[in-house]
């Protein structure tokens, strides 16, 4: 009988995290490619800025890791609010977890990044979602709120 892998969760540093996140990342892109308005768009993350921001305190990217291995990570940028100096808020970069450690798994980074960014002071966190996805519907499990759609238009040139 497989014995069943404990899963982790923890905040890192992204500048650290590159040889283990752009797999996912790719697995990530693949995976949406039938929905993502980017689909002929190749993935070129720009990771100097990425570090830039974390470096400045304003990038949190959590992690789920199985045997070490990272399986899942959330991204956020956290800053103050710009029309709302006081209030502290977190917006969902990213969020991935790999087939087959989803779930449970993905319960649990989502719950674990919620309260570490609560921890910090952060009152206010918005997630984008795919309506109708399984990710949509673990956030409407936790409490949120859909409160706006995004509409994307493609300009030709």
């Amino acid at each position: 009988m497989p014995v069943a892998t404990e899963v982790t969760f923890q905040r890192e540093g992204v500048a650290d995290l590159w040889p283990d996140l752009m797999p996912l990342l790719e697995a990530h892109y693949a995976e949406l490619g039938p929905v993502s308005p980017f689909t002929d768009e190749p993935l070129d993350v720009d990771q100097d800025t990425y570090d830039a921001i974390d470096a400045m305190g304003a990038y949190r990217a959590y992690t789920a890791r199985a045997d070490g291995k990272v399986v899942g990570y959330a991204g956020f940028f956290v800053r103050s609010h710009l029309h709302h100096r006081g209030l502290m808020v977190a917006s969902h970069d990213v969020l991935y977890v790999l087939p087959e450690h989803r779930g449970l798994a993905s319960l649990q980074l989502i719950v674990h990044a919620g309260r570490s960014l609560r921890a910090e002071g952060v009152r206010l966190i918005s997630h984008t979602a795919l309506l109708g996805s399984d990710f949509a519907r673990i956030l409407e499990h936790l409490g949120y709120q859909s409160v706006e759609a995004t509409f994307i238009r493609r300009i030709a040139g």
